[in-house]
């Protein structure tokens, strides 16, 4: 689990390219190649053309994925770094869980007693602000502030598990996987399986 600020392109070591210049970023070794968008959220990242992303471009594409899931999945191809010790020249998918707010923390937030909810920064999830690195939020913080950072990276875990059931099944994603603290999903599941079967009969 990472925080935002180690995500995002303009801040990331792994990301920013200044030019894809090993010289000018030694850490630079992953070139982004694509952005999954889980739940059809992110109309946008459909359309980037990775072979020329731009930074624009590709702020948008993190920003819109991160902030309606929470996590991201991106391809990326791996290069040559000497940093790293790495041959590159292959790709893999690299799937994140960050600490900024998403649909789900807010499904959380939306069935906590008030007094958790006030006992929780505007940050929620992201707490790391709040203790040093010496004791951090999940070893020194309240109860309430461990209780519902567990809670919320515990989400993002299901999240992808349930993500990653669906496929490329978007409306599904969208149905379950977004719903899953909402009575919501509760009739999604009812009538899934009776869905699903006679989608692959017809």
């Amino acid at each position: 689990m990472v925080t935002a600020d180690q995500v995002f392109p303009e801040q990331s070591a792994f990301w920013k390219c200044n030019g894809d210049s090993a010289k000018l970023n030694p850490f630079y070794s992953m070139k982004l190649q694509g952005v999954r968008d889980f739940a059809g959220k992110c109309p946008e990242v459909d359309k980037l053309d990775y072979a020329a992303l731009t930074d624009a471009q590709r702020n948008a594409a993190f920003e819109c994925s991160l902030g309606n899931y929470g996590v991201g999945a991106f391809n990326v191809q791996v290069l040559p770094n000497k940093h790293w010790d790495l041959k590159g020249k292959w790709k893999l998918q690299l799937e994140v869980g960050t600490l900024l707010r998403s649909k789900l923390d807010d499904q959380l937030l939306s069935l906590l007693p008030a007094s958790y909810k006030d006992s929780l920064p505007a940050s929620f999830p992201d707490l790391s602000l709040m203790h040093t690195e010496e004791a951090s939020f999940f070893s020194a913080g309240s109860y309430v502030e461990s209780w519902a950072s567990r809670a919320a990276t515990t989400l993002r875990g299901h999240f992808l598990q349930c993500a990653n059931y669906h496929g490329d099944q978007t409306a599904a994603v969208a149905k379950d996987c977004l719903q899953l603290l909402s009575g919501e999903r509760q009739k999604f599941c009812s009538t899934y399986e009776t869905e699903e079967a006679a989608a692959q009969q017809a």
